[in-house]
């Protein structure tokens, strides 16, 4: 055991040199395989190298952080092959691989590529191979590495006792374990800082603190975690989260935990952790089952429609359903209609058409029991008719409301929380009154209707939009940057060179929205709609995709490559690994 944690420590040691020259190193590994192996080169003709080089620097970063973890690795690694196969890899790529990456880091290491550091990279790799082709179903024979059995505890030790007394350590240093944890996971696993970026960490702290809680005090009681933990899987992959991450947030636990612990982090406790933390994860992505990528293809638009749709129900128990807000639209849009005409109308229309209405109703009333006695009831026609010009003479009041309103709006500018702001912002959107140039930097607007307004050049930076619902909206060159706008709805919405730019969306519709030259640069768009929309000209830099759905957008491939893509469905229906 002792050989092996030098092992372990001699990668660990060399790997920590080369995180300063990241990006040149694997450019010297991709320009060392193509020259040693062309052949292997059409594997790469459709992949974008920048792309490429970032995930081995992670898949290296994944091995090393969790080589004193081989049952998360190998959850890991085993899939990973199998993935390859479909890619075009086979059993004789391997060795030529393996031996460029040696190349690679005996150039880039120097000095410090001793025997010893050449023998552990060597073992090491071998293992990898050895799990990666299990997984492909073209096992190899087991390794030095592969043939050591994980600790085996003793059968009268009771796990569910080790991690309780153990997290007794925790409970002393609670506020400090959250923020390492944070830290070590920012730290070794930078990929993730997207899906944080809108979080208040300490708040997410505590949140992380109270789940160790719950999972400690349920550790009994496997029924009751499996009723929160699936629910909680499912709510992390709407946030961006995917299988691939569970085995770094793992790593920087355990790595957390053994700080903590100090002396009595024996061999017994981290594997207890090890394995409860696995037992977690397995509950985690179980509840993402039922909302896969592949079970969302297989399902039919009017399918995908009602289940969308009974999520939204969950999340908005109070607020209508999809259709009744169809049909209340419906209802305003002819209501608005009328209101135009009857205010643009000149008042002898009014009048003329007031007058027909109640001749009309006086000749019927002799064919139609009881209406004569209503009509008898009425006050003279002079006065129906005063009280409606009365009322078409009332444009001032109008005006007034618009007035108020505007007050209202601009006597909230630069508070945070104002409900009357969200109310008048409906209202005049419902009058059709133009929003554009607004400035609403940091408004909390969560659940806001403005279905069809005019919001062309608003500033939105670091607004609160939480399903927000915005049909049809104008919205070009708005400024969203910032923005934490998880779950809001833009479909079919002008949405040209506004500026998203790291901006949480994570969930939301945007399908057949104009998308043409805006900045999605490092913004977390995990799980959008972005079916049929239009994409040309816009940049993805460092923009969070995972999960995405694109069918149908028209997008440059090469732009989109620029994007975290994991598990994204491509325009052409294809599924990206």
């Amino acid at each position: 055991m002792q050989a092996e944690d030098q092992r372990i420590k001699h990668v660990e040691e060399s790997f920590n040199l080369l995180r300063k020259s990241k990006r040149g190193f694997t450019d010297a590994f991709y320009e060392h395989l193509f020259a040693e192996a062309p052949e292997i080169t059409p594997l790469f003709k459709n992949t974008s190298m920048e792309v490429q080089s970032e995930k081995l620097y992670e898949s290296l970063i994944l091995l090393v952080e969790n080589l004193r973890n081989p049952e998360l690795l190998a959850s890991v690694l085993k899939p990973l092959g199998k993935a390859h196969v479909g890619y075009g890899v086979n059993t004789s790529h391997y060795p030529i691989i393996g031996k460029c990456l040696l190349d690679t880091l005996e150039k880039y290491l120097n000095d410090a590529w001793t025997p010893e550091v050449k023998k552990a990279w060597e073992e090491t790799l071998n293992a990898v191979v050895s799990l990666m082709l299990e997984g492909a179903g073209t096992p190899l024979p087991p390794t030095e590495m592969s043939k050591e059995e994980p600790p085996v505890l003793n059968k009268n030790v009771d796990v569910h006792a080790l991690v309780e007394d153990s997290f007794t350590h925790i409970r002393k240093h609670k506020e400090k374990f959250a923020e390492r944890f944070y830290a070590l996971l920012f730290e070794e696993s930078p990929q993730l800082k997207p899906l944080f970026k809108e979080t208040n960490i300490h708040r997410q702290s505590e949140k992380l603190y109270e789940s160790l809680v719950l999972l400690v005090e349920n550790i009994r009681n496997p029924e009751v975690l499996q009723s929160v933990l699936g629910p909680l899987g499912q709510n992390h992959k709407a946030y961006g989260a995917i299988e691939q991450h569970y085995p770094f947030v793992g790593a920087a636990l355990l790595k957390a935990l053994e700080e903590y612990i100090g002396d009595d982090w024996t061999k017994e406790v981290a594997q207890a952790w090890t394995d409860t933390y696995g037992a977690v994860m397995e509950m985690m992505l179980a509840g993402t089952e039922n909302s896969s990528v592949n079970e969302v293809e297989s399902i039919h638009e009017e399918e995908l429609s009602e289940k969308k749709e009974e999520i939204s129900r969950r999340k908005k128990r109070s607020r209508l359903t999809y259709i009744q807000k169809q049909k209340l639209r419906a209802k305003k849009t002819l209501l608005t209609l009328f209101a135009r005409w009857f205010w643009k109308s000149p008042k002898w229309v009014i009048g003329l058409l007031a007058s027909l209405f109640f001749f009309v109703l006086v000749l019927i009333a002799q064919y139609v029991p009881g209406l004569q006695v209503v009509l008898d009831a009425l006050e003279p026609l002079s006065i129906f008719l005063a009280v409606l010009l009365i009322v078409k003479e009332s444009p001032e009041r109008k005006r007034q409301f618009h007035y108020q309103a505007w007050s209202i709006i601009d006597g909230a500018t630069g508070i945070e929380n104002s409900r009357a702001r969200i109310i008048a912002l409906e209202d005049l959107c419902d009058d059709g009154v133009s929003l554009t140039d607004l400035d609403l930097n940091e408004a909390r607007l969560q659940e806001i209707e403005l279905n069809g307004a005019d919001l062309s050049r608003v500033n939105f930076h670091k607004a609160q939009l939480n399903d927000a619902e915005m049909y049809y909206v104008n919205m070009d060159h708005a400024n969203l940057s910032e923005a934490n706008a998880p779950g809001i709805v833009l479909y079919r919405s002008n949405l040209s060179f506004s500026n998203f730019k790291k901006g949480n969306f994570s969930s939301a519709n945007l399908s057949k929205a104009n998308l043409m030259f805006a900045d999605l640069s490092e913004g977390n768009f995990s799980g959008v709609n972005f079916r049929g929309a239009q994409m040309k000209g816009a940049h993805f830099e460092g923009a969070y995709m995972s999960g995405a759905d694109l069918r149908g957008a028209e997008v440059i491939l090469e732009d989109l490559e620029k994007a975290y893509l994991v598990n994204t469905i491509l325009p052409d229906g294809t599924l990206h690994k």
